[in-house]
């Protein structure tokens, strides 16, 4: 569990890029919480997109999966887009295994984000 909670920052105004540190672990609770919370948040912003870094991520379980795809389908009816940026090994494994990679918009960087 993380040590304190996840906040978002709007990275980028003119291309509505709002950004999230994923905690290491997504296994339900508070980390599903929160991210859920900040997902609600950004809807009330004017950003068009929503990317979780989640290159830190060492384990997430169904929980986590089943939480990553109801934020995507909940920020997509208010026609934002959620990215996860550089995945790390670890989870690049079980978005394979489950073939949730092709579900998921996975970047690298930013930059080409508009």
């Amino acid at each position: 569990m993380s040590d304190k909670p996840l906040n978002y920052e709007i990275i980028d105004t003119a291309r509505g890029i709002a950004m999230v540190q994923a905690s290491e672990q997504i296994i339900g609770g508070s980390e599903v919480y929160e991210l859920s919370l900040i997902a609600t948040a950004v809807q009330k912003t004017e950003a068009n997109h929503l990317v979780l870094d989640s290159s830190k991520i060492k384990a997430i379980n169904s929980s986590g999966l089943g939480s990553l795809i109801a934020i995507m389908r909940t920020l997509a009816a208010k026609r934002i887009n959620f990215y996860l940026l550089n995945p790390s090994d670890k989870l690049m494994e079980i978005l394979s295994i489950t073939h949730l990679d092709k579900v998921f918009t996975l970047i690298k960087d930013i930059s080409k984000l508009q």
